[in-house]
């Protein structure tokens, strides 16, 4: 599983947890409901700036998600 896919995985389960819809969550975090089911299903990667309200609408600690991914021109 890659870091996007555990990340994806990690933000649905939070979701489900605090029992919001992505359209509450997308209202929470002030991005379309769009973007937050292309998160779900790691199609993308979330802004430093929306991963942070994203956590702060989730109630979630930045700890206990995966490490950001590394593209393949970034030191090892």
């Amino acid at each position: 599983m890659t870091s996007t896919q555990t990340l994806a995985a990690a933000l649905r389960a939070a979701r489900q947890r605090k029992g919001m819809t992505q359209q509450q969550l997308a209202a929470s975090a002030g991005c379309s409901k769009n973007h937050i089911s292309k998160l779900e299903r790691a199609e993308r990667w979330p802004a430093a700036v929306l991963l942070d309200r994203l956590l702060a609408a989730l109630d979630c600690r930045l700890a206990l998600l995966p490490p950001c991914p590394r593209s393949s021109s970034s030191p090892a």
